[in-house]
Formats: structure tokens, C-alpha cells, sequence
């Protein structure tokens, strides 16, 4: 009814996951989606009904907002055709692609214009509202914007791009594992993308011939394995821990 919360496709995905996925020849060798590349689809993984219908309502209000503002206008053929056809143009493609931030924000401002387009005059939004409490309410705003853009943009962000910067070395020695730990304490919803990278780093060092450290081996172990026990159903981290062990036995033998 709910779905599986944002970002939880991997949940889905692995409940379903068929062991045909990895072979090449017979299921293509795809092992790893995050997406179902269809919007509509993401909406009812995601949110269940209850999103789905939110997220289809936005299309159903815009619709008809539309349609009341110009039914009866004379430039219904320039501004209500021309803006039912780029909402059904956008609604349509979302069955085929996965939404980006650069389209979200586009589609954001056209909602906007039909909402500042249903307004006769700009004072109808302020009437009743005091100066006073309008700033109160921009204060409250701002303030939430910027602890939430701290702690979902700004820490996920510093530990990316640190880890991208550990992986970058051709060897994880012992500085990179204490960055390692230390990007890990930055922010959970990195994970498990930090400890899948930083285990994949390790493995492609040890098939290149390279020595690997027992606190790399103790580190790589304990993250990929507390992942598990937390619960995360992500097929490619229990690929990527056997793959790891996989190599670390044909290493030792």
C-alpha cells in the first residue's frame, strides 16, 4: 500500500532477483538496476498506491488547471493545447526514462506557471496575510532549507566525493582506510555505494598483484557484513563481499 520507502528499489529487486540475471548469453549478465527506468513504475515501488495516485493527482490538478484557466479563453489554442501537450508529452516519456534533476527542475518551473497563470491578480496570493507573518513563514523556510540541504546534500556529497578520491589510489594502504572509516561517519545515506566502492577498490588492487593489508581485509569484512546483518537486500553487496572473498582465496592459495 506504501511501497518501499525512496531509494529502495535494491529491496525489490533483490526479493525478485533471478539467478539467471548474471549469466551473459542467457539473461544479458546484468546483475545491478537501481531504477526500473519508468517513472510511473519508480512512483508504486517507492510510495506503493498511496504514492502512485499522489504523484498521477500532479498531472490530474495540472490538467485541469489548465483547462479552467483557458477553456474559454481566446488563447486556448496558443497556451491550453500548447501546455496539455507539453504535460502529456512529459508524462508519457516518463514511462520509458528515469527522472534527472535538470528535468524535475524544468517540469518544477512549468507547474509554477500554470499555478502563477490561475491567479487574476498577484495581491489574491498576499490577501489576508500580514508582512509580518509572510517573513515568518520565508524565515521558517530558509532555515529548513539549509539544515536539510546540509545533512542530504552536502555531507552525502563530502563522502563521495571522498570515497571517489580513495578508489582513485592504485593501492588502499593505511591512510586510505583511516579516510575510509572517516567518510563512513559523514553520512548513512551514502551507503552501501562507500562500502561496495572501497571493497571493489580492494579487489581490483589484489588482481592487479598487489599486497594487501590485514586491516584492509578486516575493514572490507566488517562493513560489507554489518550491511548485511543491517538488513540490506542488495544483490550486488553480497556479490561484491563474494567476490572479494573469492579473490582473497585465490590470493592466499
Amino acid at each position: 500500500l506504501f511501497g518501499w520507502g525512496p531509494e529502495n528499489f535494491h529491496a525489490v529487486f533483490g526479493k525478485y532477483f533471478h539467478p539467471c540475471f548474471p549469466l551473459p548469453r542467457e539473461c544479458g549478465g546484468e546483475l545491478w538496476f537501481d531504477r526500473t527506468h519508468n517513472i510511473v513504475f519508480d512512483q508504486f515501488v517507492q510510495g506503493g498506491i498511496v504514492g502512485a495516485a499522489a504523484y498521477l493527482a500532479i498531472f490530474i490538478a495540472a490538467a485541469v488547471s489548465i483547462v479552467r484557466r483557458w477553456a474559454f479563453s481566446k488563447n486556448f489554442v496558443l497556451w491550453g493545447v500548447l501546455s496539455l501537450a507539453l504535460l502529456g508529452s512529459y508524462f508519457i516519456q516518463n514511462f520509458f526514462v528515469f527522472d534527472m534533476p535538470s528535468v524535475s527542475m524544468i517540469f518544477f518551473a512549468f507547474l509554477a506557471f500554470i499555478g502563477a497563470r490561475g491567479i487574476k491578480n498577484a495581491n489574491e496570493a498576499l490577501s489576508g496575510m500580514s508582512m509580518r507573518f509572510f517573513f515568518l513563514k520565508v524565515g521558517i523556510v530558509i532555515v529548513l532549507f539549509g539544515v536539510s540541504s546540509f545533512f542530504f546534500v552536502v555531507q552525502p556529497l563530502r563522502s563521495g566525493y571522498g570515497t571517489f578520491r580513495i578508489i582513485a589510489q592504485p593501492v588502499p594502504g593505511n591512510e586510505a582506510i583511516a579516510k575510509y572509516e572517516k567518510i563512513l561517519r559523514l553520512s548513512s545515506l551514502a551507503t552501501p555505494q562507500t562500502q561496495v566502492f572501497f571493497t571493489s577498490a580492494v579487489i581490483n588492487s589484489v588482481q592487479n598483484g598487489n599486497e594487501i593489508s590485514p586491516d584492509s581485509i578486516t575493514i572490507v569484512t566488517k562493513e560489507m557484513q554489518k550491511l548485511i546483518t543491517n538488513g540490506w537486500k542488495d544483490i550486488g553487496v553480497y556479490y561484491t563481499l563474494g567476490n572479494f572473498y573469492n579473490v582473497l582465496g585465490h590470493r592466499m592459495d
